[in-house]
């Protein structure tokens, strides 16, 4: 007879959360949770929710990729306040061994695609809420992204933004 272990659904889901991270960052970004230069809030790199802010092409085949969008979060910012507010997601990307950069129809939600037996990735990232933008590379390179908030007419990290709420309430 053997044991039976029983998950929560709180366990359950965060365990499916962890696994589709997984897989979205060696996917797309050919990270692992352990690599060194894998940002710590690597679940924030959704495709879906990429928007381009701006790029500057570096050299020949690099971009230098702004990305950002904003969300609402709720949750507890103490062990019995619970809040919510708007953070805005910035990070830095970089296109590396770019092919082609072509300007395309609007669509709100952002993409990544391998092609089958190719190693080649293709962006498609809405920019401005004008058009999107689709960059050929042959790799994605993360080099930050981080959650902010707009407190009194500045952006600070949601971490500091909470620590200063503690101390308020």
């Amino acid at each position: 007879m053997g044991i039976w272990i029983f998950k929560s659904t709180d366990d359950k889901f965060i365990e499916k959360f962890e696994n589709e991270e997984k897989i979205m960052l060696l996917k797309f970004y050919d990270l692992k949770k352990t690599d060194p230069n894998c940002p710590t809030n690597s679940y924030l790199l959704n495709p879906e929710s990429l928007h381009l802010s701006s790029f500057e092409k570096l050299s020949q085949n690099i971009l230098k990729l702004n990305v950002g969008y904003k969300k609402s979060w709720s949750g507890y910012v103490t062990q019995t306040i619970r809040m919510n507010y708007d953070q805005i997601i910035k990070g830095t990307i970089y296109c590396e061994e770019v092919e082609s950069i072509i300007e395309t129809t609007h669509n709100n939600i952002g993409s990544i695609k391998t092609p089958f037996f190719f190693t080649k990735k293709i962006l498609n990232l809405p920019i401005q809420g004008k058009f999107n933008i689709e960059i050929k590379c042959n790799k994605i390179r993360v080099e930050s992204i981080d959650k902010f908030i707009e407190y009194e007419g500045n952006l600070i990290r949601d971490k500091e933004y909470r620590e200063h709420l503690n101390l308020k309430l």
